[in-house]
């Protein structure tokens, strides 16, 4: 819970500070030395770098940083006995269903985050050997985030059995996900 709120505030400040508007003002122009001619000018062929590629460690590190949250949301589903049919009858297990939502959804982000460049979270292009793990992995995470927001929307304005279902089947594709990164290290 403490690394959703963290990356909640990082949200929150990379939002604020693609707001503001740190930069000269437009009516100033720049000193005469620093005006570009045509020659020095950059070339407008665009150039055709590959984004860095990460390791498999690096990226089993990103997956390790959230599963301890995702395995125990659903462990802690489970121990409270919360079932699909009863889940908008229980407070409790209407909280466990949100958590399984907001933890999904930062799974979400984290591997997301990790392949976009210019951000915070970018770490780069996953190598080969686990680009396909990486895409089920944020697929997986996406769905029970989705599904889970539902569940926990249908449970607000009443019955919500088929939702909450939907919700737990993917959010147990998610740890099944998380699981198959096992075998490195995670």
């Amino acid at each position: 819970m403490k690394r959703l709120m963290v990356l909640s505030v990082l949200c929150a400040v990379l939002a604020a500070s693609g707001c503001s508007g740190g930069g000269a003002s437009s009516d100033s122009a720049p000193p005469p030395e620093a005006r570009e001619t045509a020659s020095d000018a950059p070339s407008a062929t665009p150039t055709t770098e590959a984004p860095p590629t990460a390791t498999v460690a690096q990226w089993a590190s990103r997956i390790a940083e959230v599963q301890g949250d995702a395995r125990a949301a659903h462990a802690d589903w489970e121990a409270a006995q919360c079932l699909p049919t009863d889940v908008h009858l229980d407070p409790v297990c209407q909280a466990h269903l949100l958590i399984m939502q907001l933890n999904a959804s930062t799974v979400a982000l984290s591997v997301e985050g990790g392949t976009m460049e210019g951000v915070p979270a970018y770490i780069g292009t996953p190598p080969a050997e686990i680009a396909g793990l990486v895409d089920e992995t944020l697929a997986a995470a996406q769905a029970a985030s989705e599904s889970g927001q539902v569940a926990v929307d249908a449970c607000h304005a009443g019955e919500c059995t088929s939702e909450a279902f939907e919700a737990l089947m993917d959010y147990e594709d998610l740890v099944a996900k998380i699981d198959a990164w096992s075998p490195y290290g995670v």
